[in-house]
C-alpha cells in the first residue's frame, strides 16, 4: 500500500525516501512488480484529481515503475547535448513500456534549461522542434530562484510569487494541463495561494 501522504502547500505528498533504493533492487525478482504502483494508485484514484509521479532522471527500475503507473508522460528535455543524447534511450524505453502499456503516450516534451543567448541552446531547441511532438515552449534557465526556493522548502509560486520564474511555471503548467486534458486557471491558483 501507499504510505500515508503529508499535506504540504495544498497537496497530498508522498516524499521519496531511502527505502526506494532498496526497492529498486528487489523489484527485479518479483513478477509484476512494475505494475504495483499503478495498482496502488488505482486504489486511491477517487480521492484525488491528479497524481503526479516524479521519477528519477534515468531509465532505471523506478522510472519504469513510474512510467507504467502513468496515464501520460511529461518528458523534460534539457536544451543541452546531454539532453539530446538521451532521446535515443527514451525511444527505446518507450518501445519497452508500450509492450506492457500499449496506450501509454508522451503527452508533452518540455525543453528545459533554455538560454536564448547561447547559440547551442537555440540550435538544440530548433532540433527538438523538428524531432518531437508535442513540444512545450521552453523553460528558461533561471537557476538562482529555483535553487533558492528549493533551499527554502517552498514552491517557486510561494517563494517568489509573480516573478519571471513563477510566470514560467504557470505557463508550462497551463501547457501540461492542456496536453493531458485538465482544466487549469492560473488566476484561481493564485487566489487560493492568497487565501492559504
Amino acid at each position: 500500500p501507499l504510505p500515508s501522504p503529508v499535506r504540504v502547500h495544498d497537496l497530498a505528498l508522498i516524499p521519496s525516501d531511502v527505502s526506494l533504493a532498496l526497492a529498486e533492487g528487489q523489484m527485479m525478482g518479483v513478477v509484476g512488480a512494475h505494475l504495483h504502483l499503478r495498482q496502488a494508485l488505482q486504489g486511491v484514484a477517487d480521492a484525488y484529481d491528479v497524481a503526479l509521479i516524479d521519477s528519477p532522471p534515468s531509465l532505471g527500475q523506478l522510472s519504469i515503475l513510474g512510467a507504467l503507473a502513468a496515464d501520460h508522460l511529461i518528458v523534460p528535455v534539457p536544451t543541452r547535448q546531454k539532453g539530446m543524447n538521451a532521446l535515443a534511450g527514451l525511444s527505446e524505453a518507450m518501445a519497452t513500456y508500450r509492450k506492457l502499456r500499449p496506450d501509454l503516450t508522451v503527452a508533452l516534451y518540455v525543453p528545459t534549461l533554455y538560454d536564448a543567448r547561447r547559440s547551442h541552446d537555440r540550435e538544440a531547441l530548433a532540433a527538438l522542434q523538428g524531432m518531437l511532438r508535442p513540444l512545450a515552449s521552453p523553460i528558461p534557465d533561471r537557476g538562482a530562484v529555483w535553487n533558492d526556493s528549493a533551499s527554502a522548502g517552498q514552491p517557486v509560486g510561494v517563494y517568489a510569487p509573480g516573478s519571471p520564474v513563477h510566470r514560467d511555471v504557470e505557463r508550462v503548467t497551463a501547457e501540461i494541463a492542456g496536453a493531458v486534458g485538465l482544466p487549469y486557471a492560473a488566476s484561481a491558483l493564485s487566489e487560493r495561494r492568497g487565501n492559504a
